[in-house]
């Protein structure tokens, strides 16, 4: 499991893995295509290397989100289970739409909207 410094903020690490991944998959998007668009009939290396990265990428995000529990509002509420599997696949939809249209969903532009919603569950009820 990873480990997260006391002084770390959750809102920056989040948004920096995700915009770090995207970033990734757009500077070299044949690399990523097999994993993120594999056709139902892809040799079982593709699909066991998929599915190694996306177990990988759920205990990361699961580590995050134990991690950031007690550093972010409302979090403790969630089910975090529920949420790593969430984010998981915001995360791979992120991904498909970078390769499929990436002039028009850029790593910028997701990093935009996840910050926009972390403020938004940020903000206090009634305003």
């Amino acid at each position: 499991m990873p480990v997260f410094e006391d002084t770390g903020d959750f809102d920056d690490i989040l948004l920096d893995a995700m915009t770090n991944l995207l970033r990734a998959v757009a500077a070299n998007p044949e690399s990523w295509r097999l994993l993120f668009l594999p056709a139902d009939d892809a040799p079982a290396p593709v699909r066991t290397r998929f599915d190694t990265g996306r177990r990988f990428a759920l205990e990361q995000l699961t580590a995050l989100l134990e991690w950031g529990r007690d550093r972010r509002p409302g979090l403790a509420e969630l089910d975090l289970e529920l949420t790593a599997i969430s984010l998981l696949a915001i995360g791979e939809q992120a991904g498909r739409m970078v390769l499929s249209q990436p002039d028009r969903f850029t790593p910028e532009r997701y990093r935009a909207f996840a910050r926009g919603l972390l403020g938004t569950m940020s903000a206090p009820s009634g305003s």
